[in-house]
């Protein structure tokens, strides 16, 4: 299955997150596990 738009936006914002602080990625990433299991 293709990314979406969406999906690539949110994958650049973890990293950039990453590159200041990895416990903000693993929540960002957390949330947005919780968005997919939502839909």
């Amino acid at each position: 299955m293709p990314q979406s738009p969406t999906d690539v936006q949110i994958n650049m914002e973890v990293i950039k997150i990453d590159e200041h602080s990895a416990i903000s990625r693993n929540y960002l990433i957390k949330y947005c596990i919780t968005l997919k299991n939502k839909n």
